[in-house]
């Protein structure tokens, strides 16, 4: 018995030291890759102005709301498998399923673009091709990320986050620079850094695929799909839910106020949430990784889940109070009067993105232990308090402001919920002797 606790607890001490050493070579990468954008960013908003960054909020939001269904959610099933050929079957359904969808959302758009148009008070058509390819790129790196991080290919995904961010904002600066002083160069820019960053990172995964064709045959594919078939059923509603009411601020403050407001919004909801890629991913994804494996293992991972917390609440809360008092200033000295109401929101957003990167890093304790369907609840739950924040703004007759503390309110609220259920999730149960 005392043989079995040793080793029990050699086990957990080595995969804790692992743990962080992981956290630390992420953190690293998204560290990097979250300066770029900071840095950027005041030479971006000297060429493009807040009613161009409020229409790429519009065309980013219509990208991360069709992402949630392009692959069917089958790519984050990756990591949950212990063969690697399933984990490989779910790779290749994700992104044949993201070719087919992605071009009949295609065809469709061309055909009703007008409508669609006036709808987002935009003109053009050359702007939906490059949504589409967007939309088709960014499910196939979220692919490979997950095939990455089940072989714990930490560093390369975290030198491709640093090239991806580095290729987008210098594309649109060029851009600027050459020809496109307006949304156009912002969108197209983002479009040529994802694709090169999702071809080289995506390399290690074609390998992969030429190397097991004969065992990714319809038949297979067809088997796999039907065992994961809760991911689609759950995972993607669940996502899409998740993805829509997350924009719904982008949309609204657009039609209820103006482009240039939602262009503010965009902007200090970027830089806010850049620590987001830093602490949140690198935690989030070493945390899926590793509680799988302790869930796999010994039936609950509820240590990892409190050292973690305890991790993330320690890096957020003096960074982000202090940021909460100075944001106006801040945003006054880098971007100018012109950005001022950007700076407002930025401290007021601060205070939900602090309390998002305390309890957001394990999240996936649900998924784990197979409980999607408390999250679509939940995210249920969350999209129609995003509209009883909007019914409330438009009744009582808010101002920007106003609105942007209730929403940040109510989802504070929700991030406590939440949490307190994926720690008990992350109890499970433990395995009889």
């Amino acid at each position: 018995m005392r043989e079995k606790i040793d080793s029990l607890y050699h086990h957990f001490y080595k995969s804790r030291s692992e743990f962080f050493q992981t956290v630390l070579k992420l953190s690293l990468g998204s560290g990097i890759a979250g300066l770029i954008p900071i840095a950027l960013s005041p030479i971006l908003t000297r060429f493009y102005g807040p009613d161009d960054f409020g229409t790429f909020a519009i065309y980013l939001s219509i990208i991360n709301i069709a992402n949630a269904f392009v692959g069917l959610r089958y790519e984050m099933a990756i990591i949950l498998p212990k063969e690697d050929n399933k984990a490989l079957r779910l790779a290749t359904l994700s992104i044949l399923f993201s070719l087919v969808i992605g071009t009949f959302l295609l065809g469709i758009s061309l055909l009703f673009k007008d409508a669609i148009n006036h709808f987002l008070k935009t003109d053009g058509w050359i702007w939906i091709p490059l949504v589409v390819i967007n939309l088709i790129l960014s499910n196939f790196y979220q692919v490979t990320f997950f095939w990455c991080s089940r072989n714990k290919l930490f560093s390369q995904v975290s030198l491709n986050r640093i090239l991806q961010n580095g290729l987008i904002g210098a594309f649109q600066l060029l851009l600027a620079l050459l020809i496109f002083q307006n949304y156009f160069g912002l969108l197209m820019g983002r479009t040529l850094g994802v694709l090169l960053s999702a071809l080289i990172l995506g390399r290690i995964l074609w390998k992969e695929i030429r190397h097991s064709k004969e065992d990714l045959s319809w038949q297979n594919l067809k088997e796999t799909a039907q065992e994961f078939i809760h991911f689609p059923k759950h995972m993607m509603i669940t996502q899409g839910i998740s993805v829509f009411y997350a924009q719904i601020p982008v949309w609204f403050i657009t039609y209820q106020f103006s482009k240039a407001a939602a262009g503010n919004f965009s902007l200090a909801y970027q830089i806010v949430t850049i620590p987001t890629a830093l602490v949140v991913t690198s935690f989030g994804d070493t945390f899926r990784k590793f509680a799988t494996d302790l869930y796999h293992q010994q039936g609950r991972f509820d240590q990892l889940f409190i050292n973690t917390v305890k991790k993330t609440a320690l890096l957020s809360s003096i960074p982000f109070l202090v940021f909460f008092l100075s944001s106006e200033f801040v945003f006054n000295l880098v971007y100018g009067n012109q950005w001022l109401l950007a700076g407002k929101m930025a401290g007021i957003l601060s205070l939900m993105v602090m309390v998002n990167i305390i309890t957001n890093p394990v999240d996936n304790s649900a998924i784990i232990v197979g409980r999607t369907g408390f999250l679509f609840s939940w995210h249920l739950c969350r999209m129609l308090m995003n509209f009883g924040v909007v019914a409330l703004c438009i009744f009582f007759k808010w101002d920007i402001l106003q609105y942007l503390y209730a929403w940040v309110a109510m989802n504070i609220l929700l991030y406590a919920v939440s949490f307190s259920f994926m720690y008990k999730f992350s109890k499970g149960s433990t395995p009889s002797e």
